[in-house]
C-alpha cells in the first residue's frame, strides 16, 4: 500500500490591527498544518498601527509579510499575496483570529 504525498499547502492572512490575535492565529496554523508540507505562508497586512507585522514576523520567522501601505480591503490583499498557479496543491485564506486545529489543512485539502 503506497501512501499519498503530502499536500503542499500555500496560506494567506489578511491582517489589520490585528496585534491582539495574530500570534495565537500563526500558531495555531503551525500546529494544524501537521498533515501538510506548509510551502507558504503570507500576512498581507492592510497597514496596522499596531504592532501586528512584528508579532507575526516573531512568531513565525519564515512568514512573508506584505504591507499594502493604505487599508486596501480584503480582497485587494488576497490578490496583493501573489498566489498564482504553482508550487501548492491549495491556497487556504484565513482571518487572523482563526485557529486552525489539528489535522483540519489535510482533511480541507482531501475534500
Amino acid at each position: 500500500m503506497t501512501s499519498r504525498p503530502r499536500p503542499r499547502v500555500a496560506v494567506v492572512m489578511v491582517t489589520y490591527n490585528s496585534a491582539e490575535v495574530v500570534g495565537a492565529g500563526l500558531r495555531a496554523l503551525r500546529a494544524g498544518a501537521a498533515g501538510v508540507d506548509l510551502i507558504r505562508v503570507v500576512v498581507v497586512d492592510n497597514s496596522s498601527r499596531d504592532d501586528t507585522v512584528d508579532i507575526a514576523r516573531r512568531e513565525l520567522p519564515e512568514v512573508e509579510i506584505v504591507q499594502m501601505g493604505e487599508n486596501s480591503g480584503y480582497a485587494a490583499a488576497i490578490n496583493a499575496a501573489g498566489l498564482e498557479a504553482g508550487d501548492h496543491d491549495a491556497v487556504v485564506i484565513l482571518n487572523p483570529d482563526t485557529e486552525v486545529r489539528v489535522d483540519a489543512l489535510d482533511r480541507c485539502v482531501a475534500v
